[in-house]
């Protein structure tokens, strides 16, 4: 579930989030539009669903300092009173910038990408989870976190995200 439409100054918005200086302006405009559109949890998702927002890799996080899923999650977090766990899945290496992508080569470059820590393996068993992101576009990301979660004990994955393509 995607609370806009990733087009005009949604995608502005989202390019903002991610680069400072306009991180921060970008975000509480996000986080308004977050909050007009997400707010029945109830419908949406059950009230014991824990958010993951999707990691970045640690030298991306480093130079960027902030991981811009995690400002969503945020939000979310807030609006429907759901726990977020940001150190279930990791990033196991940097990847190309998806927006440069086709369809089939994003699905391809997500391969290998994330996987679960090992040390929070066992915290994943019958649980409900909604993996958390800026935007989806072919959902290859939210896909693949999904698949990974299911296949180590979640009960249930869903995703929300601030914009779709």
């Amino acid at each position: 579930m995607s609370a806009a439409k990733y087009q005009g100054s949604v995608r502005s918005l989202v390019k903002k989030l991610k680069y400072k200086p306009y991180a921060i302006k970008a975000y509480e405009e996000i986080d308004l539009i977050l909050r007009r559109y997400f707010t029945e949890p109830e419908q949406l998702f059950p009230n014991n669903a824990i958010l993951i927002p999707i990691p970045l890799h640690p030298k991306k996080l480093q130079k960027r300092g902030f991981n811009q899923a995690e400002f969503v999650a945020q939000t979310l977090s807030s609006i429907w009173k759901l726990p977020i766990q940001k150190d279930l899945l990791q990033r196991t290496r940097q990847g190309v910038d998806q927006t440069s992508l086709s369809r089939k080569e994003r699905i391809k470059n997500v391969h290998g990408l994330y996987r679960i820590n090992p040390q929070t393996e066992e915290s994943l068993r019958g649980k409900r989870f909604i993996l958390v992101d800026d935007v989806t576009t072919t959902g290859a990301t939210l896909k693949k976190c999904a698949r990974l979660l299911k296949q180590n004990g979640a009960n249930k994955v869903w995703g929300a995200t601030f914009a779709r393509d």
